[in-house]
């Protein structure tokens, strides 16, 4: 058996204490408003919540889009709430319009959020019991949907849906610092629905809960036209360069994603999660003879005039009627 370096288990040592700090906290946090000592916020809408415990890169915002259009099918009116990470602006905002705000006065997420339900109102706000109290005035909605909700258990909800990036490791499930999780696996006691997203890999930390394996597809969009387009435009490129750009908690799955679907990139370029893009950036080279395939998320703030730019885009299909009736029969 190969000896661990002496140095990563000094450094391990080091991260162990502040893993059971993170246990504590979060546990004492739990049994406080488990017990009420303190108190949740109440609503008189249905909420929803879609979170997740692992740090980042789950798939809540395509699941979110996705959960809204089959309520909408059903002619359930949802209202979404999200704090809209790493946005420019304090203030709550009422999103109605895509035009009246750009993404970084709202957040990429948001952004998208509304791009692809335009007819859904968006409540951007990073207190959630503010918005809770004013999604509850309006008088066409019919339920909150709930964005990265998991850890806000000072919002009483009635559906807990917790999203697993099941691409990630074995190892990665682990409390932070060790590992990737914001809390233990024994909080996925409290959800109603787990859904395993984006992988294959079967964690065994998992095997005493009930987990369902979400269907999966992608499409490639040209945003100019607005129009989804086959994967053959990029695979018989001629005497074009093809350049990956993310900025995701996972990128690697990203590259990995276009590899699966034989898009092969001459260039990989990754920045941190939730990046702001200069436009006088000198990692971009702005040329007809390459084209830029991205995400959603970066598409709208890569600032790019000459090169084609493709996005490649998740599509989560939830086929859970258990879910979709538990829903209903809160309307």
């Amino acid at each position: 058996m190969k000896k661990q370096p002496t140095n990563f288990l000094m450094f391990k040592s080091i991260l162990y204490p502040i893993m059971f700090l993170v246990y504590v906290v979060t546990t004492l946090r739990d049994k406080l408003y488990e017990y009420q000592i303190l108190k949740r916020t109440h609503s008189r809408l249905p909420v929803i919540s879609v979170g997740n415990i692992q740090m980042g890169g789950s798939g809540k915002t395509p699941f979110v889009i996705s959960l809204c259009n089959k309520l909408l099918k059903e002619n359930i009116k949802p209202v979404i709430i999200t704090r809209g990470y790493k946005r420019s602006t304090k203030n709550q905002i009422i999103f109605k319009d895509i035009n009246k705000y750009s993404v970084r006065d709202v957040g990429d997420e948001p952004y998208l959020q509304k791009l692809k339900l335009p007819n859904v109102d968006i409540i951007v706000d990073h207190n959630k019991s503010r918005a809770i109290e004013l999604a509850n005035s309006f008088s066409s909605v019919e339920c909150i949907i709930l964005d990265d909700g998991f850890q806000s258990k000072y919002i009483q909800k009635n559906i807990e849906i917790v999203l697993i990036n099941n691409w990630q490791t074995e190892d990665t499930f682990q409390l932070f610092p060790l590992g990737n999780l914001r809390e233990g696996v024994s909080a996925l006691k409290k959800a109603h629905h787990i859904y395993m997203t984006k992988g294959a890999n079967n964690f065994k930390k998992l095997n005493d809960y009930n987990t369902k394996q979400l269907e999966i597809n992608y499409k490639l969009i040209d945003p100019q036209n607005k129009t989804e387009v086959s994967f053959n435009v990029v695979h018989s490129k001629e005497k074009k360069k093809i350049y990956g750009v993310c900025g995701i908690a996972n990128p690697a799955q990203f590259f990995e994603t276009l590899n699966n679907l034989n898009i092969n990139c001459d260039k990989k370029i990754t920045v941190p999660n939730h990046y702001q893009y200069n436009a006088n950036s000198d990692i971009f080279e702005d040329q007809e003879n390459i084209i830029y395939i991205t995400t959603y998320k970066d598409y709208f703030k890569l600032d790019l005039k000459n090169s084609p730019i493709f996005i490649l885009d998740m599509y989560i299909n939830i086929d859970d009627s258990i879910l979709m009736k538990k829903i209903k029969n809160l309307i």
